[in-house]
């Protein structure tokens, strides 16, 4: 019989979720049962079972992760003689692609509920979310002071900038890779993602150094993720840097713990992800036909009046609360009668209006961009105060506060 880490034996008697979580169309897979990994991983990661330390591949070799082939140890931990910790594990996701699996992973990363939906009990967040730390589960994630020492300035709250390759030639630059065409070693390749962080402990204070990656490749019709940690060791500017003392030894608990997590997650993945993309790019129940979140019904005041407003066109400078802090917009806005058309730029995109509407009432437009290789729709509503728009975009990160001044 397999023996789990403790904290994966039980998802039942789930924490409830907050009002305004119960209230989203998200909420309804933090309810879907967990599926353990397959019983071949849990018992090569099991908390009595250590590889063997030798076939354990070094951090200054990640490289080999995209030669052909498997290494000789694809699910297992360890710690090493010099007192750092190794992980290896290897996950499918048959009904999941590529592009679903990156636009999941940034799903999961809007706010507090896409995390605790991808894993319950397990990734339980403690107080306001950020991306500067993500505030995770019961640990706060830091990665961008690493990335800094690296001589990195990377802007993480723009998901225009986290698309498949941009992450990748981020992590080789943080891991010291070298590759310029990763395709060419490996036709499968996807992604290389991740690299050198440090976890606080929000209840003890305690931190761990580790740095974690993860390669995906297309199989078959889904995709296949190996991850890799180091614990206890860091990558910068290309060179290991032993992150505890002398004569210490990062605890075996906690190495075995984090390869459990890493399967336990990207299990999770294989269950969710299709269905959470096919919500965020409006393709169940959860949008109306036309794909607009139902949670954003069209401002029934604007479609309902007959008198124009011409005093809504021109250029307009705003920003959207989102998650990850204000992002900054723009709008070019014209009327013909009550339809309102003209560009909106967010993220970094130029996007076009859809379905506008713009009365002495208010006004309403949808957007579709692209994020993470699918579509996403957005839908914004407001009224006009003189100079002043005000009112709300609901996408798949909620409904978010968005105000514009005339440009």
């Amino acid at each position: 019989m397999v023996t789990l880490h403790e904290a994966y034996r039980d998802f039942e008697n789930l924490p409830p979720l907050a009002p305004d979580e119960k209230a989203s169309p998200y909420a309804k897979f933090y309810y879907v049962p967990v599926e353990l990994p397959a019983p071949e991983i849990l018992e090569a990661i099991d908390v009595d079972t250590q590889m063997d330390p030798a076939k354990a591949l070094p951090i200054t070799e990640m490289a080999r992760l995209f030669a052909p082939g498997y290494h000789d140890v694809e699910n297992g931990w360890c710690v090493m003689p010099d007192g750092t910790g190794y992980s290896a594990v290897k996950i499918e996701l048959p009904d999941v692609t590529a592009g679903e699996l990156m636009m999941f992973n940034a799903y999961g990363h809007l706010n507090n509920l896409q995390y605790k939906t991808w894993l319950p009990k397990l990734h339980l967040q403690q107080g306001a979310f950020t991306i500067e730390n993500f505030g995770w589960g019961p640990l706060l994630f830091h990665q961008r002071e690493m990335m800094k020492a690296s001589g990195m300035e990377v802007d993480l709250s723009d998901p225009s900038k986290m698309d498949p390759e941009t992450l990748s030639r981020m992590t080789f630059k943080m891991n010291g890779i070298d590759i310029d065409d990763p395709t060419a070693l490996d036709p499968d390749y996807v992604a290389l993602i991740g690299g050198s962080i440090y976890t606080i402990d929000v209840l003890t204070g305690e931190r761990n150094d580790i740095t974690m990656v993860t390669y995906i490749r297309t199989k078959g019709e889904g995709v296949e993720l190996r991850v890799r940690v180091w614990d206890g060791l860091h990558i910068i500017n290309g060179e290991p840097v032993r992150k505890i003392g002398e004569g210490e030894s990062f605890p075996a608990d906690k190495v075995c713990a984090i390869a459990t997590h890493n399967a336990f997650e990207w299990t999770r993945a294989n269950t969710i992800a299709r269905d959470v993309c096919s919500m965020m790019t409006g393709g169940n129940a959860g949008m109306t036909a036309a794909g607009t979140p139902e949670s954003a019904p069209a401002n029934a005041s604007a479609s309902n009046s007959s008198e124009p407003d011409p005093g809504i066109e021109g250029a307009w400078k705003g920003t959207i609360t989102a998650p990850m802090g204000e992002q900054a917009t723009e709008l070019d806005l014209k009327v013909d009668g009550t339809a309102l058309f003209g560009t909106m730029v967010f993220m970094g995109k130029t996007i076009d209006l859809r379905d506008g509407v713009a009365t002495k009432s208010g006004f309403s437009f949808s957007t579709q961009a692209k994020v993470m290789l699918r579509k996403v729709e957005s839908h914004i509503e407001g009224t006009r105060d003189g100079d002043r728009l005000v009112g709300t975009m609901t996408n798949p990160m909620g409904t978010l506060p968005f105000e514009a001044r005339r440009a």
